[in-house]
């Protein structure tokens, strides 16, 4: 049976962000849980705990990633035991930022082991990512849902709008080949990102990238 870890998703519009909807969790998790300890094993070693303190306010945590017993990442905003493979989790996340807040664009991650996270989205579409916060904008572009497919993840992105004021889409077909890979190469080769909330690393962008992809307005 799939475990799946997901939000009611709301929007809200941040003040100078013309062309980029932010989405934010904030209604109740779609998971049903047995006993009061809230928690949903993804396989052996991963699992998500729910805290039962857990309120629906901005920044609140969501489920937290656990790894053999260990908290690893504060929040899953999307993910389950099909986005888990050869130790490798994917799913979809907001990422901390140097004050000890989270930026509202979710991000697409992947974590082996203990982590720490790696970040895909810059290395998916080759356009570079930054962890803004309330002082400077980050990046425009942020996932807006993830799905498992047969030969790996497909990843739905938000990189802009039309001039009508349309949502600009991009889905991308990410293999486990490829995912396997790329968390390797960021944990030998990207720098660590120190956050108060959690440490992560950025895959950087690679021109010889090349992605399949298709734009569709979002509706």
């Amino acid at each position: 049976m799939s475990t799946r870890i997901q939000f009611e998703m709301g929007s809200i519009r941040a003040p100078g962000a013309a062309n980029s909807t932010l989405v934010v969790g904030f209604a109740l998790i779609c998971l049903v849980l047995a006993g009061c300890d809230k928690r949903a094993h993804i396989n052996a070693d991963y699992e998500f705990v729910q805290p039962q303190s857990y309120s629906i306010e901005p920044g609140s945590p969501a489920c937290a990633l656990y790894y053999k017993g260990k908290k690893v990442w504060r929040s899953v905003l999307m993910g389950d035991d099909k986005t888990c493979r050869d130790g490798i989790f994917v799913f979809m996340s907001t990422v901390p930022d140097s004050e000890g807040e989270c930026n509202v664009y979710p991000q697409l991650f992947a974590i082996r082991g203990a982590g720490p996270p790696v970040i895909l989205s810059e290395r998916i579409l080759n356009q570079p990512f930054k962890a803004g916060n309330r002082h400077v904008a980050g990046s425009t572009y942020d996932v807006d849902f993830i799905t498992p497919i047969t030969t790996g993840i497909r990843v739905v992105f938000n990189v802009g709008a039309t001039k009508n004021g349309e949502d600009v889409m991009t889905t991308n077909d990410v293999s486990w080949p490829d995912i396997e890979s790329w968390t390797r190469e960021a944990e030998e080769s990207a720098s660590l990102q120190v956050a108060p909330l959690g440490n992560y690393r950025v895959l950087p962008m690679q021109q010889s990238n090349t992605p399949s992809n298709s734009a569709t307005p979002k509706n």
